[in-house]
């Protein structure tokens, strides 16, 4: 089997969860780490998706320098997307 795509959120809340829910039908795509400055956005992110505790942050740069995913999904509002995008692809992600 081929390796899993490891892959980060940052954004954990509302449209996160359409994602989640999507990427469960593919079996090379692991989500690796989840971002959100909310803790109870986090939780519910973590209960959906599996990921350990040790891998939610608050701060996405410091997600994105510890974890160093291969891909990041921003799901952030709108306003917020571009600092995260360009954060997440000056690390080496796709974005």
């Amino acid at each position: 089997m081929a390796k899993k795509l490891q892959m980060a959120f940052i954004g954990s809340g509302g449209i996160s969860h359409a994602h989640f829910r999507a990427l469960k039908n593919f079996d090379d795509v692991e989500i690796v780490a989840l971002c959100d400055l909310k803790e109870e956005a986090l939780e519910k992110a973590r209960e959906a998706t599996g990921v350990d505790k040790s891998m939610c942050f608050t701060d996405y740069k410091d997600m994105l320098k510890k974890v160093a995913p291969q891909s990041v999904s921003v799901c952030t509002p709108n306003g917020q997307h571009a600092p995260c995008a360009i954060a997440a692809s000056n690390a080496g992600a796709h974005v």
